[in-house]
């Protein structure tokens, strides 16, 4: 065999069956559904070192009167999220395979940065506030590193 032969074969294309394909793709919603749990998990600790650890009392007013921030609106956002999240991502992994982690990473770091608005402008105190937007940094960084293509 050349070495022309050889590096031929080394670059050859792999070739995947349908059942190799459903185990990655499965692997995939496995794990990203994972990561999903993961920044449930993670705003939830952040909830509970900042209510019961530090004593704030995350206090909200967004047009109603102030509200507390209590641990079912906490699980609900990294849940709605990181499930919209992966929408998007699938989506744009149909439509733009080359391209559709870049677009999807872009897209949600504007949406982070959007989301940050919420918590600084409705929080009635700077450490609400700072509580707030440290449970959106931590969520929003869980599913922008762990929901990327594998």
């Amino acid at each position: 065999m050349t070495q022309r032969t050889a590096a031929r074969e080394d670059t050859a294309p792999e070739v995947t069956t349908a059942q190799g394909n459903t185990a990655g793709a499965a692997r995939r919603r496995l794990l990203r559904a994972g990561t999903i749990a993961v920044a449930l998990i993670a705003a939830l600790l952040d909830w509970v070192i900042c209510t019961k650890i530090i004593g704030l009392t995350l206090m909200v007013d967004q047009g109603f009167g102030p509200t507390e921030v209590m641990p079912l609106l906490v699980a609900a956002a990294p849940i709605l999220s990181g499930l919209a999240a992966w929408a998007l991502l699938a989506i744009l992994e149909r439509l733009t395979p080359a391209r559709a982690t870049t677009i999807w990473r872009i897209v949600a770091l504007v949406i982070l940065a959007l989301s940050l608005y919420s918590p600084i402008t409705a929080a009635i105190s700077i450490s609400t506030a700072t509580a707030l937007v440290s449970m959106h940094l931590v969520v929003g960084a869980i599913l922008i590193i762990g929901l990327r293509r594998r």
